[in-house]
């Protein structure tokens, strides 16, 4: 019932429910609670034998503004291929040696709060951001730009904040960042342990929580009895079925290239083991050396 009750600073018709209770909760359990505890790491943090423990949070949001990002084409009159991205996220590492940063508990929550900002049902939440987050900048000097890489092409100030809505509406199954996260763990841990940081993959645990059942969304039609308004409807049954399995489908396109690698690598080990393919004639790097020739008109 409290999500109903607006409170005094908000405007009716930016949304459906009280934005600012969501805001209220957010810090209660990220900033107080903090507080309250006076000494030691946060509650959210784990602690194995009393050694608290690095903790890392991805959050899927949707920027309404937009990042600009340019590929420079060098000697072309228009700069280079300009694209608008709104998929954006935000990560957040809690170091072991530094949980009582009440800051950067204050910008996960407002983080938390812009991912689960349905769109109507609650109003976008303004973040400031780095532009510097989103990647390196266009240089301003056309002789320092690297043909094919992708620059943020930004002109305003920074930071400045952007509005954010749920990342659902664009990522509504993010594990793009939870891999990233993974990778960030694997890539912590080498640096103490070495190699043998990656061979406990085995020993993961991995719990994909869905609000509703995966299930097919395929329909059966016929283009010739699809009227304006039922394409108008399929057209947004695409969008939001695209959204929901855009990381399940790029994650399958790198399974299927890894498969046909491992295929390769199987096929090659067989045909140096059955002699096939002399193994020390591969790791030579040399260039193959041919004999000059002339070109001219022949007699």
């Amino acid at each position: 019932m409290e999500l109903v009750k607006m409170r005094r600073s908000e405007k009716k018709w930016h949304s459906l429910f009280s934005s600012d209770l969501v805001d209220s909760i957010g810090k209660d359990m990220l900033v107080k609670s903090l507080k309250k505890k006076g000494s030691g790491p946060h509650a959210a943090v784990e602690q194995i034998h009393g050694v608290a423990q690095t903790i890392r949070v991805g959050l899927a949001l949707t920027n309404l503004n937009g990042i600009d990002y340019i590929i420079p084409i060098l000697g072309s009159d228009e700069g280079g291929f300009n694209y608008t991205s709104s998929v954006d996220q935000k990560l957040f590492e809690v170091a072991a040696d530094g949980q009582t940063n009440g800051t950067l508990w204050e910008q996960m929550g407002h983080a938390a709060v812009g991912s689960g900002a349905f769109p109507a049902a609650f109003r976008p939440k303004g973040i400031q951001r780095s532009v510097d987050e989103f990647g390196d900048r266009l240089p301003a000097d056309p002789h320092l730009w690297i043909q094919g890489k992708s620059y943020v092409d930004w002109r305003g100030q920074s930071p400045t904040e952007f509005a954010f809505s749920d990342g659902g509406v664009l990522q509504n199954q993010p594990l793009g960042i939870a891999k990233n996260l993974v990778d960030a763990a694997v890539a912590d841990r080498e640096g103490r342990l070495g190699p043998a940081a990656h061979c406990d993959a085995s020993d993961r645990l991995y719990v994909f929580v869905t609000p509703h059942s995966v299930k097919s969304s395929a329909q059966s039609l016929q283009a010739q009895k699809i009227t304006i308004w039922n394409e108008l409807k399929q057209l947004v049954n695409v969008y939001l079925r695209q959204a929901m399995f855009h990381d399940w489908i790029i994650a399958e396109g790198v399974n299927q290239n890894i498969n046909v690698l491992d295929t390769q690598a199987s096929q090659l080990a067989d045909a140096i083991a059955q002699g096939e393919v002399d193994f020390e004639s591969l790791g030579s790097t040399e260039p193959r050396k041919f004999p000059a020739t002339r070109s001219g008109k022949g007699h």
